[in-house]
């Protein structure tokens, strides 16, 4: 149906992004229904939000949040998009 598409991007700063984007896109005269083609074939940055996806196991969401305030952002739409979440925090440091 026009005017609806589905995303493998989540999170609501995605959503943002997205609508962003159609904005843009139209701006430029592309058509909604190849604006919402395009939509649907983005994929976030490996390990930018990144889900996996198994059958019969747990959604898996990779993030490298690499600030306080990412994180936090992260959880929190991790939160609200899953009633039942668990979440591995891991802060690495890389030290030449």
């Amino acid at each position: 149906m026009p005017g609806k598409f589905h995303s493998r991007l989540i999170g609501a700063f995605n959503a943002e992004n997205l609508l962003g984007v159609l904005a843009v896109l139209l701006g430029f005269d592309v058509s909604l229904a190849q604006a919402i083609q395009a939509l649907e074939r983005c994929s976030a940055p490996p390990g930018r939000m990144e889900t996996i996806v198994a059958s019969s196991q747990p959604l898996i969401v990779v993030d490298y949040a690499h600030t306080p305030d990412a994180l936090d952002k992260s959880a929190a739409n991790r939160a609200r998009s899953h009633e039942r979440a668990l979440a591995l925090r891991v802060r690495l440091r890389w030290r030449p």
